[in-house]
């Protein structure tokens, strides 16, 4: 069973006030649990297909387009993604499992101001190593943003255009998702099992296309669903109301921030998560005292871990809740 604690709702909601007081870091007094999690009945096992390393990663497709969009400089922009695929075998991996992977549409970070391109990977191609099949995608930015959340304390006017990079990057991830869906069969991936998942930048854009599915965009790839079984944010957030709202049968989603990012404060995380227990659904939080910003570049190993666990419960073989205390 499952043995992380679980929290109140109101526990998590005083802690993302405390956090926002505090400017995104944690006094002492009010540090929450590393794990705030939707407590379910089971884990992932040991060992076994989407859990041992065993896979060679092979870049199936270097530069698709994928979509197009027209930029904030209003030029027609074409929007590429690689495709990395397993290599190799695993003796629970069936010939049908093999042509129907579950799939992760990827996006790098950048404030919306860069696009750190589609081979910044951060611990994916770990999961591609354990037979997951991985869509990094580049998206659309726009330059003349504020870098990192003190910009636009200082200048509030520019959060408009904030949300409105977020609505592109949102609206490219889902015409990323629905051209997975009309080439499932070419990629080799099972098309009701994509997951949605990024770092910084990109971890809004997975929250966003997790929670507003309604609201497809005009990206590319019309006439599929744009819709996600689960949803992974590194270092990201979500404004429940602004780019989507959370209501009751959302995806999983689960969040991963250090409690000392000053570029995308923690409670940004925490709140969406607040929100998604709120309404009974699934949200699993891990924090990591200290860490600033950039916590993926040497917790990758931990990100991986969770990351293991979560999809294996929720997207491998769905675990049941446990029933409200």
């Amino acid at each position: 069973m499952n043995q992380t604690r679980r929290v109140t709702i109101a526990q998590v909601l005083a802690i993302a006030v405390l956090c926002l007081s505090a400017g995104g870091t944690i006094p002492s007094q009010a540090a929450p649990p590393d794990d705030i999690s939707t407590p379910t009945l089971g884990s992932a096992p040991s060992s076994g297909l989407y859990v041992d390393p065993v896979f060679e990663v092979f870049l199936a497709h270097d530069g698709l387009v994928y979509g197009q969009a027209v930029n904030a400089e209003g030029v027609l922009q074409d929007l590429v993604l690689n495709v990395y695929r397993p290599v190799g075998s695993h003796p629970d991996d069936t010939a049908f499992e093999s042509a129907n992977r579950p799939v992760i549409v990827w996006a790098p970070g950048g404030g919306f101001v860069f696009n750190r391109g589609r081979t910044r990977t951060y611990w994916m191609l770990d999961l591609v190593r354990r037979g997951y099949v991985v869509v990094s995608i580049e998206y659309r930015v726009r330059p003349d943003l504020p870098y990192a959340f003190s910009g636009f304390l200082a200048d509030p006017a520019r959060f408009v255009d904030l949300f409105e990079a977020q609505r592109d990057g949102q609206h490219d991830m889902q015409a990323a998702v629905r051209w997975v869906r009309a080439h499932a069969d070419d990629i080799g991936v099972d098309s009701e099992r994509i997951v949605a998942a990024g770092y910084s930048a990109g971890a809004i854009m997975a929250l966003d296309t997790a929670f507003d599915p309604d609201d497809p965009g005009t990206s590319g790839n019309p006439g599929y669903p744009s819709d996600v079984v689960a949803a992974i944010s590194g270092a990201g957030y979500h404004v429940p109301g602004v780019n989507g709202s959370i209501d009751p049968g959302e995806p999983p989603i689960m969040v991963l921030h250090g409690t000392n990012d000053t570029s995308l404060p923690m409670p940004g995380s925490l709140i969406p998560c607040a929100a998604t227990l709120a309404l009974g659904n699934v949200c699993e939080a891990h924090l990591f005292p200290g860490e600033p910003h950039d916590v993926g570049d040497w917790r990758g190993d931990e990100m991986l871990a969770f990351s293991v666990d979560f999809l294996y419960r929720h997207v491998i073989a769905p675990a049941p809740l446990l029933p409200p205390i």
